[in-house]
C-alpha cells in the first residue's frame, strides 16, 4: 500500500490481537495492511520499516512472523540480529477483552542495543518494539493454530543527547523565552 496524506493505522492492543487471531487461524486475506516476514531478525531495525504494507510518514510500522526458537524444543525466542539484539524490558503486559474481561493476549517491550548482549558498553537506540502473543485457545487443537507474533515497531525521537547526558530542559526553556520576548515585544 501506498503512503495516503492524513491516513492513521493506529489500532488499540486490542484490535492487534484480533488481527493476530485472525491470522493465526488461516484466514490470512483479512489482513492486509500488515506484512508478513519469515524472521523478524535477519533484518536490522532500520531495514524493517522498507517491508511494511503500510507506509503511512510515522514512525510507526506493523509485522507479523513466526518466532524463531534458540533450540528445537526450546520457549526461548532468538533476538540477535548480525549488529545487535532485542532486549525485553519489563514484565509482559495482559490485554484483556473490553467486552468480557477475559485474557485475550499479552504484550512485551523490547529496545533494539547495537552490540553483543555480554558487551560491557550498552548501546541503546531509538528502536523499540511492541510484541503481541495471542492467548492459547485451549479448545483448539495444534493443526487449527499456527504460531505467529505480531510486533509493532516504533523509532522514537534521537536519544543521542539523553546518551550524552544532556537534557532536553535547556531547548525548552528557550523556547519559553523566545515565546515570552516576542510576546513582549507585540505588546
Amino acid at each position: 500500500m501506498n503512503f495516503v496524506k492524513g491516513f492513521r493505522f493506529h489500532p488499540t492492543d486490542e484490535e492487534l490481537i484480533e488481527y493476530l487471531y485472525v491470522k493465526t487461524f488461516d484466514r490470512d486475506s483479512l489482513v492486509q495492511v500488515i506484512a508478513e516476514v519469515q524472521d523478524i531478525c535477519e533484518s536490522e531495525p532500520w531495514e524493517l520499516p522498507g517491508r511494511s504494507a503500510l507506509q503511512t510518514g510515522d514512525n510507526l510500522w506493523y509485522f507479523m512472523y513466526p518466532p524463531k526458537y534458540k533450540y528445537r524444543n526450546s520457549k526461548l525466542i532468538s533476538r540477535t540480529t548480525l549488529k545487535g539484539y532485542w532486549k525485553p524490558t519489563g514484565n509482559a503486559r495482559k490485554i484483556i477483552n473490553s467486552d468480557n474481561g477475559e485474557k485475550i493476549g499479552s504484550k512485551k517491550t523490547l529496545v533494539f542495543y547495537k552490540g553483543q548482549c555480554n558487551d560491557k558498553n550498552k548501546n541503546k537506540t531509538s528502536w523499540v518494539m511492541h510484541e503481541y502473543e495471542l492467548q492459547a485457545i485451549p479448545k483448539a487443537t495444534d493443526s487449527d493454530q499456527k504460531t505467529f507474533r505480531l510486533c509493532k515497531l516504533k523509532k522514537k525521537a534521537d536519544i543521542s543527547s539523553f546518551e550524552t547526558g544532556q537534557s532536553n530542559q535547556h531547548s525548552l526553556s528557550n523556547l519559553e523565552n523566545h515565546v515570552a520576548n516576542n510576546a513582549m515585544s507585540e505588546v
